[in-house]
């Protein structure tokens, strides 16, 4: 994990912190901020992947990446394919459309959730001044690290952008459950005043395990052999069903997936 990494998270998360706590804003204000630090950096990871595809022309760039599915009455950029199970899925015709996709959706989706939280629990809303002060903040933590990641971005692997996408990604969901899980607690313990902090102690816990995710690589499940547990239930759940084999096949599909992804296409096909 690298500290330049680190020290962005870390910023980031300071600056609402530190204004409600230091410079006296709203509550509503930190929550506010947290929302605007995911529109930031939904943007900056758009940039991020439209570059790469512009400088390395990858093939992984044709293809949805992160298991993002919509209506089957969405039209392009996404087809829809029958799985042999009857289910439709989602064949997206770009990484960047169905990652700005999911993560928009997520991002408004949990804006209204805050909206709704801000108005009938906290009862705090941000004040426009703070506010900009601290977007103003955030922005330049975001762009720093983006400005950063310039340097190298041409000679990054698919992988490594997919990875971190990933992490993104699934931090935009961990925001959405910290939301509706902080808003649960602080109904339970009736102080609407704790809900930024839970807020914010699982939002920052999230970002810091997503950062050693991501700079860790490779997801464990990649290679070797199955885990233990996953072989004991399949086998409670489906008994006779080769599971050594599926794994095989699955790990094998990956691998191949990932050598595609790396292959650089011609400029009209990019």
């Amino acid at each position: 994990m690298k500290i330049g990494g680190l020290v962005r998270v870390l910023g980031l998360n300071a600056v609402p912190v530190g204004g409600v706590m230091l410079a006296g804003w709203s509550t509503g204000t930190g929550l506010a901020l947290y929302w605007c630090e995911t529109l930031l950096g939904t943007a900056t990871n758009a940039l991020r992947i439209a570059l790469h595809r512009r400088w390395t022309g990858k093939r992984g760039h044709n293809r949805g990446q992160l298991g993002v599915e919509v209506n089957a009455g969405e039209s392009p950029p996404a087809a829809r394919r029958k799985l042999r199970s009857g289910r439709a899925k989602t064949q997206w015709k770009s990484f960047l459309s169905e990652y700005l996709t999911g993560s928009l959706v997520f991002t408004l989706a949990h804006g209204l959730f805050l909206a709704i939280i801000l108005g009938a629990v906290v009862k705090s809303w941000p004040a426009k001044e703070d506010l900009l002060y601290g977007l103003a903040a955030m922005a330049l933590f975001q762009v720093g690290g983006l400005v950063f990641d310039l340097f190298s971005l041409r000679e990054w692997p698919f992988a490594r952008l997919k990875v971190q996408v990933q992490s993104a990604m699934g931090r935009v969901v961990l925001v959405h459950v910290a939301i509706i899980f902080g808003m649960g607690l602080v109904i339970w313990l009736d102080k609407p005043g704790s809900f930024f902090w839970v807020f914010g102690g699982l939002k920052t816990l999230s970002d810091i395990g997503g950062l050693f995710a991501a700079r860790s690589g490779v997801a464990t499940a990649s290679s070797g052999a199955p885990p233990k547990w996953a072989k004991s239930v399949i086998g409670k759940i489906a008994p006779g069903e080769d599971f050594d084999a599926y794994w095989k096949r699955e790990r094998e599909r990956e691998r191949a997936e990932a050598a595609a992804d790396e292959e650089v296409l011609p400029p009209g096909k990019r």
